[in-house]
């Protein structure tokens, strides 16, 4: 998941220099576009559903060489083709994945703009849902969850979309097609890929950034990379975000990345900027009238929980202060992203948090605002103070070079 999944902040450990991985030994690449279904939302059906167990909330299908794309009633079909045309463009010449994870169970389930992870019944069982619905707008499939899932705002560039530069939803597919595909057509794929992630760690390559973090992340960054569809520059990337790049950067997984999706020339970029014949499935969708994206409110509870996410490790914090009103402003201050890829500087038992510049929307953080002081000791009236709940032992990690660039705060409770 991006950052991820569970949680995006998970200490980068030093590794120890890794065996030159082995070559790999490439299949003869299938057929090109040997996968081309037709991309119109039909009701999902009776077949389907009993095959795949699917709830009553999936009302739109669409069959991409077996595997399921659905959404509910709620959903825009314009959404539900783009993410099926997205699917046939990394896979539609890899039938047997596509095959693999349809007998996995896998299905691909698209969120509306107005739908939150825990609305997906494959993952209305994460808890707590305040956390998981401003966390994610979309999970990898495992065998427990066999939803990978995406979002209407996200696939087609809704006004407000929280990741404008990205989408989520090849990021998470990347991990289904890793975690419930190659698993069954290729079972050395895993041992392979580990050995080049501890081989790139070793290296120093992607130091600081989320494909760190571990191999499936790792391997989840690389293909976003690969189709050019990742962020750069930010607290969770370096500047690699282009295949030409990844080539010469970090030349070993750029073979694994060829290996599973041959060397198509295709390359990911917004409906706006498509030929017509690649914007055909999107035939009287319009951007003007597209709803704005917004997350989910929730009430301020009387302690609220926060997740203090950094490269270094994640820290939860119980916070309290006389002054509810204050709770209120910063709580709502970090739904809104203010200080994902801000700072926190910690001295003399206080933390000062620093907002960036801009949301992970694009959108720019009002001069002035998003600058807190946190008491993590004895705290003056009114003040927010803070008790470490979890996650104590990256403390030191976190704040050993005194600040910190924030990968993000978000809500537990």
């Amino acid at each position: 998941m991006k950052p991820p999944l569970l949680l995006t902040a998970l200490a980068l450990l030093a590794t120890a220099h890794a065996a030159e991985p082995p070559a790999p030994v490439l299949a003869p690449a299938p057929a090109l576009a040997s996968v081309q279904p037709v991309l119109k939302p039909t009701p999902v059906p009776p077949e389907v559903r009993e095959q795949f167990k699917l709830a009553p909330f999936y009302q739109k299908h669409i069959g991409v060489g077996g595997l399921p794309i659905v959404g509910s009633a709620k959903l825009s079909d314009a959404a539900l083709a783009e993410c099926a045309w997205l699917v046939v463009q990394m896979l539609g010449h890899r039938p047997d994945l596509l095959a693999a994870m349809a007998k996995n169970g896998v299905r691909f389930a698209v969120m509306a703009h107005d739908e939150y992870t825990t609305d997906v019944p494959e993952h209305a069982h994460l808890k707590p849902p305040v956390y998981w619905d401003r966390r994610a707008r979309g999970l990898g499939a495992t065998p427990t969850a066999l939803a990978v899932s995406a979002a209407e705002e996200n696939l087609l560039s809704f006004p407000g979309d929280p990741y404008p530069r990205e989408v989520i939803g090849i990021h998470e597919f990347a991990h289904a097609i890793h975690e419930m595909g190659l698993s069954k057509v290729d079972p050395t794929f895993d041992k392979r890929l580990k050995a080049t992630y501890e081989k790139a760690m070793a290296a120093g390559l992607w130091k600081g950034t989320y494909a760190a973090v571990n191999r499936a992340e790792y391997w989840a960054e690389m293909v976003q990379v690969w189709f050019d569809n990742n962020a750069a520059n930010d607290a969770l990337h370096n500047d690699i975000n282009t295949r030409d790049k990844l080539k010469t950067y970090d030349s070993d997984v750029s073979a694994l990345c060829a290996e599973v999706f041959t060397e198509l020339p295709w390359r990911y970029t917004k409906p706006a900027t498509r030929t017509p014949a690649d914007r055909a499935h999107l035939d009287g969708f319009d951007l003007a009238k597209a709803p704005h994206f917004r997350w989910r409110a929730a009430a301020t509870p009387e302690r609220p929980r926060i997740s203090f996410d950094c490269a270094a490790g994640s820290v939860e914090f119980e916070l309290t202060s006389t002054a509810r009103d204050r709770l209120t402003q910063f709580l709502a201050q970090a739904h809104d992203g203010y200080f994902s890829g801000g700072s926190a500087e910690f001295s003399d038992g206080v933390l000062k948090i620093a907002p960036a510049e801009r949301t992970p929307s694009g959108a720019p953080v009002p001069a002035g605002e998003g600058h807190w002081t946190i008491h993590l000791e004895k705290a003056p009236a009114d003040a927010i103070s803070a008790k470490v709940v979890k996650g104590a032992r990256y403390m030191p990690k976190i704040l050993s070079d005194k600040t910190a660039r924030v990968q993000r705060i978000v809500r537990q409770n």
